[in-house]
């Protein structure tokens, strides 16, 4: 079991101890082009200096990368400095492709024998040999100018195939090379890689069959009965979904970038086959000129967020009208109202062009949506109200608990100062009773989520603003600030400066955005901890930064996502992190 662990660990090891062994060798060229994927970290001298940057920032000391790696690895010659480090995977022969995995360290080198020498190897001038790193035993091979490790030493056959192959994964990746020469780290999955996960989730979930025939047993109830159907068909789903992107994307790519100024990026990259549905679908996703949050407040945020949330892929919304009509089930629509209501929904969402939304600073006795806004802009304001009317009516008609029969929902006209509105509330109680009204935690779950959403309902408010937007909100004041704000025409978060900074940050275009304030995330949490805890523990403010930012972008070429933290997110995380250790320290919190 320890060796295994090892043999486990000791890439990430690796991988992290000699963060850049990339610039001129690069370990692609000798990587067999049948992989599963593999991971590259690159540029030693500038992966180091980036991370020392970092680290300075948040006020956490790491030692020399450099040093620390050959100092872990034992060695002190033969290393080049300037190479490129990677850790590779290979399937299992056929049938055992997942139990099979044969891993592999790639490590660049200027003289392999002096490389070596240091890690006891069983006999220095074989192609291959057994050596010593990190304690366990491990075999290791040259392939140009590479130290290629297996850390398997069973699986002798595996590195004679690897260092064999003539052909490489360099050309399989060329559409993702420039992407990848912008991250200090990156992860890829080839598409032999990606069509052997997508298979193998797709095995790991349960069959609709086998979920239908436990429902058919004659000891469930017809809850229970319903809410495995329900999860069945949820299961169906994700396969199709996965079905879909096995046949739409070519590769999968991760990557992390540091900036000069220690502005730290997570990037994630899947590209479409060319000319492919998803690749038609992306030509007709476009961010609106207005800007994303357009529309939305000004003010004190936890959250801001923008989409054009009218455009999903015919796979996305055959997904989620599965997935829709799986949950109208569980809570008692019958066959004629379910396929009613997913007709409804289809007709909002064809008549939406995109949507922002806010969530505001919270303040002591508010619950979590209470301080929430959102603002669809839409083709015809009057006829997307009548169209959820129309939808919140067959929830508030056929939607019933299933212990009592108790409707679920209800509706009614509201007047919110000068503004009409229609108003849902959803029982939270309700809500406790979809799976076992009956069942032990029930009562603790009401409780709970009735703190969380303002005591034993929740209400969600609904008012046409002007003739192409619609504004909803879970409390009447923020109602009345969301419509007012769109009628007086002036400008909100889409002209916030801190915003606005991070958004230069993140993909230009992206249609997708979201920016999140960690001091209003520090607060929210600190005014839920006063509700449940009655103000035993009092948090340090965060310092005043830009948000951090998480933005998608479609194009003819695939799907790129990514998560920013700037500079001023970095240095704060150190210093909050230092605050809440002197207040344990100073006594201030009882410590475990």
């Amino acid at each position: 079991m320890s060796r295994t662990l090892s043999f486990a660990a000791a890439p990430v090891v690796w991988l992290l101890s000699a963060a850049a062994l990339f610039a001129q060798a690069d370990p692609l060229t000798v990587i067999p082009d049948d992989v599963l994927g593999f991971a590259v970290i690159s540029d030693l001298t500038d992966t180091n200096e980036r991370i020392t940057t970092l680290t300075q920032k948040m006020q956490i000391p790491v030692p020399d990368v450099l040093s620390m790696a050959k100092g872990y690895l034992g060695v002190d010659k033969g290393l080049d400095e300037k190479g490129g480090l990677a850790f590779a995977l290979m399937a299992g022969p056929e049938g055992k492709e997942v139990e099979g995995l044969a891993p592999f360290v790639i490590a660049p080198v200027t003289d392999y024998a002096a490389f070596i020498a240091p890690l006891s190897p069983e006999d220095p001038d074989a192609a291959i040999t057994k050596a010593t790193v990190f304690g366990s035993e491990v075999l290791v091979g040259k392939k140009d100018d590479f130290a290629v490790f297996m850390l398997d030493v069973s699986n002798k056959d595996a590195l004679e195939t690897f260092l064999a192959a003539d052909t490489s994964v360099s050309s399989q990746v060329e559409p993702l090379k420039k992407w990848m020469g912008q991250q200090q780290l990156s992860v890829v999955v080839t598409p032999k890689g990606k069509s052997l996960l997508f298979q193998k989730l797709a095995e790991a979930m349960p069959d609709a069959e086998d979920l239908d025939a436990d429902a058919d047993d004659e000891d469930a109830s017809e809850a229970e009965a319903a809410a495995l159907a329900s999860v069945g068909q949820m299961f169906g789903m994700f396969k199709q979904l996965l079905t879909a992107a096995d046949e739409q994307l070519t590769h999968l790519a991760a990557g992390i970038r540091i900036e000069d100024d220690a502005t730290l990026h997570v990037a994630a990259r899947a590209l479409f086959v060319p000319e492919g549905d998803l690749a038609q679908w992306s030509k007709k996703v476009k961010a609106p000129s207005e800007g994303l949050l357009a529309g939305v407040p000004a003010g004190d945020y936890v959250l801001a967020y923008g989409g054009v949330s009218a455009h999903f892929s015919p796979a996305v919304w055959n997904a989620i009208s599965q997935l829709s009509d799986s949950g109208m089930q569980m809570m008692g629509l019958n066959d004629e109202d379910r396929k009613k209501y997913m007709q409804i929904g289809e007709k909002l969402q064809k008549g939406k062009r995109y949507t922002g939304g806010v969530l505001s600073m919270m303040r002591p006795g508010d619950s979590i949506f209470s301080t929430a806004v959102t603002v669809e802009h839409v083709d015809n304001a009057d006829e997307q109200v009548r169209l959820s009317r129309e939808m919140f009516a067959m929830l508030a008609d056929g939607a019933k608990t299933p212990g009592n029969d108790e409707p679920m929902y209800e509706l009614s006209e509201v007047k919110v100062g000068d503004v009409e509105a229609i108003a849902l509330v959803t029982r939270i109680d309700a809500l406790a009773e979809i799976q076992d009204g009956n069942a032990p935690g029930a009562e603790q779950f009401q409780d709970f989520f009735g703190k969380l959403f303002g005591g034993g309902n929740l209400t969600v408010y609904m008012a046409k603003a002007t003739d192409t937007t619609v504004v909803s909100a879970y409390s009447k004041e923020q109602l009345l600030r969301g419509v007012e704000h769109v009628r007086s025409g002036a400008k909100g978060l889409e002209s916030d400066a801190d915003i606005a900074k991070t958004s230069a940050m993140l993909p230009a275009g992206s249609q997708w955005a979201a920016y999140l304030n960690p001091q209003g995330v520090v607060q929210m949490i600190q005014t839920f901890m006063d509700a449940l805890l009655g103000g035993q523990v009092q948090l340090p403010p965060f310092p005043e930064t830009e948000p951090i930012g998480l933005a998608a972008r479609v194009s003819e070429t695939g799907l790129d996502a990514e998560i920013v933290l700037p500079e001023s997110v970095v240095a704060g995380i150190g210093q909050f992190i230092f605050a809440v250790g002197q207040m344990f320290q100073g006594g201030q919190v009882p410590l475990p």
